[in-house]
């Protein structure tokens, strides 16, 4: 057996350990109603045949968009391979995989679409019900929350909660590479998203398992990117730049989905915030389908649209970059 061989026997054998010790997360029922979202909402290809969507005018053949829990699991497994291949210790292994299996918990049915209208219904953004969901809020159901789930898979709510903050470090600075890591602009939850959506409209796109072997640790286990990683990195936010311009953010989709989201508020008005998570994404369409959904006069997305560009690195060399400073390289700008 060669060093590789061992090495990827290794790996698999750490990734089924770390998985086992937080299966009681991974098995909750608040994890497994993500099954029954959606990843593209109302822009689904899965319903394109009755609503008629802007997407799918000239496409014979489309690629389903699967669901949350696909992406969701996805995006653990990605967030678990990118931490080995960092070799950071077995505890933030931990957290990478279960901060992958609740990032998209606060899903309302129709994933995006449905968040817009139900976000404004209950008062409750989707950031606000992930806290409610991890810490186990006493205004969700148990089944909706994963209070207990985390305890019995050793993982403090807290530090979970602190991964997800942009604005500063975990409350522990040992978990300051996983942070990095997973708010960089190549986060594990983008680069398996933009693949998702980009496969749906057959854009070429690196697949998710391809791209640990582009990491690596820093003398501090600050992550980088791998020489050559940084050219596939650029390459990416172009792709991505192009999902969202000519298919996500596209005026007549904007259009469409806003009318959507709009006549779901108007519908569910009086839901409640249990009562809007219970809700079926069928029950929804043809519930609205049988009202008509009229154009809506305002944009209401789940997010601005938004420009994107990267900074002139073409002198041809190979660099290691820090994930920290690749928010130099890739930019974001709100899109007027």
């Amino acid at each position: 057996m060669n060093s590789d061989d061992f090495q990827s026997r290794s790996s698999h054998a750490d990734q089924e350990l770390i998985w086992a010790s937080v299966l009681p997360l991974r098995q909750s029922p608040a994890i497994e109603l993500l099954d029954e979202r959606t990843f593209l909402g109302i822009l689904s290809p899965r319903f394109r045949k009755i609503t008629s969507c802007p997407l799918y005018y000239d496409r014979k053949t489309v690629i389903d968009d699967g669901s949350r829990l696909d992406h969701t699991l996805a995006v653990s497994r990605l967030a678990l391979e990118i931490s080995l291949k960092l070799e950071l210790p077995e505890e933030m292994c931990r957290y990478a995989v279960a901060w992958g299996l609740v990032h998209d918990i606060a899903t309302w049915p129709l994933s995006h679409t449905g968040e817009a209208a139900f976000s404004s219904v209950t008062g409750v953004s989707g950031r606000k019900l992930r806290e409610m969901m991890i810490t186990g809020d006493r205004k969700l159901p148990e089944s909706m929350t994963v209070r207990k789930e985390l305890k019995k898979s050793n993982i403090n709510p807290n530090i979970l909660l602190a991964l997800f903050d942009k604005s500063t470090y975990p409350v522990e600075s040992k978990f300051g590479p996983l942070w990095r890591m997973i708010n960089s602009p190549l986060t594990p939850d983008s680069l398996e998203g933009i693949w998702r959506c980009a496969r749906c409209f057959k854009v070429t796109v690196k697949k998710p398992d391809s791209w640990p072997q582009y990491f690596k640790g820093g003398s501090e286990l600050l992550p980088s990117v791998r020489k050559n990683g940084s050219r596939q990195a650029r390459h990416f936010w172009c792709q991505k730049s192009f999902v969202y311009k000519e298919f996500i953010n596209r005026e007549d989709v904007v259009c469409f989905e806003s009318g959507w989201s709009e006549a779901i508020r108007n519908l569910y008005r009086e839901c409640s915030l249990v009562e809007s998570l219970s809700l079926s994404e069928n029950d929804i369409i043809f519930s609205i389908l049988e009202r008509g959904v009229a154009p809506s006069n305002q944009i209401i997305r789940y997010k601005q649209p938004l420009a994107y560009s990267t900074a002139d690195l073409s002198d041809g060399k190979a660099y290691t970059i820090g994930l920290d400073e690749l928010h130099s390289i890739f930019k974001k700008q709100a899109k007027r």
